[in-house]
């Protein structure tokens, strides 16, 4: 245990940071490095160059066209709730109606008769 090292373990409790040495990677001049500075050009020309016109896709597509979508599917979405409820709760024009009249009994005779003659015809011997 030496005089320095207590010292050190002072300032280290303290949080004085002040007087620690960093390497904030810059020289002794205080300028970038020129391997710094051609990596971070290059890093800045890939960016501008590369991803911001995706980036600016990305901007157009949500804005414009995902704000027309939304609305458009809101709009689908409530007409489709409603023509369920209307089907569901047998509401015009799903409701469902069967009125007895002689008219609709005539029709369902003959038709009756249109299907038996066919099933007579096809399937039966001729003399029954």
């Amino acid at each position: 245990q030496s005089q320095e090292g207590l010292d050190a373990a002072r300032k280290a409790a303290k949080g004085n940071s002040a007087d620690f040495e960093l390497d904030d990677g810059l020289g002794e001049s205080g300028n970038i490095p020129e391997e710094k500075h051609c990596i971070l050009r290059f890093l800045e020309n890939f960016f501008v160059l590369l991803l911001l016109p995706f980036i600016w896709i990305y901007d157009i597509f949500v804005l414009v066209i995902g704000g027309r979508l939304f609305r458009c599917g809101s709009v689908i979405y409530k007409s489709a709730r409603r023509q369920g409820n209307l089907f569901l709760n047998g509401m015009p024009p799903y409701e469902c109606t069967a009125r007895v009249t002689t008219v609709n009994i005539i029709v369902l005779c003959s038709m009756w008769y249109m299907f038996i003659d066919q099933m007579r015809l096809a399937f039966f011997p001729r003399q029954a």
